[in-house]
């Protein structure tokens, strides 16, 4: 997870065959706000892009977003991987395992197989034995 509470200006280069994305389209050099404030990579497939919901929480809560005429909106961009084959099925980051994330943002620093990184493998086309 990167936060930038004050927004940045940031780009992406989307490859694959079946992308996991959220709001990506904020990263294109031509849409009218340039302002980003949170990036989350996860894991889970699909479902867990909901997790994104929990760093737009976090940031709206501390008043940072961009300002529209009604409220600051926090802009919150990610990208999943398909982990699922690794523990349970249905154990995919939510809303709040991000919120508690981005609360301790700069006081833990965990290292290992952990976070979205946890079941990525490569090479998958020749099956998991490959």
């Amino acid at each position: 997870m990167v936060l930038a509470p004050g927004g940045v200006t940031a780009s992406v280069d989307i490859r694959g065959g079946a992308p996991g994305t959220l709001e990506t389209a904020l990263l294109s050099p031509y849409v009218s706000v340039c302002e980003l404030h949170g990036v989350l990579l996860t894991g889970g497939s699909a479902p867990g892009l909901g997790a994104a919901a929990g760093v737009s929480a976090f940031l709206r809560e501390g008043g940072y977003g961009y300002l529209t005429h009604y409220s600051r909106v926090p802009l919150v961009s990610a990208a999943v991987i398909y982990d699922l084959g690794l523990g349970s099925a249905q154990a995919f980051p939510r809303p709040e395992d991000a919120y508690r994330a981005a609360a301790s943002a700069g006081s833990l620093l965990e290292e290992g197989s952990v976070g979205a990184g946890t079941g990525a493998t490569v090479g998958k086309i020749l099956g998991p034995k490959g």
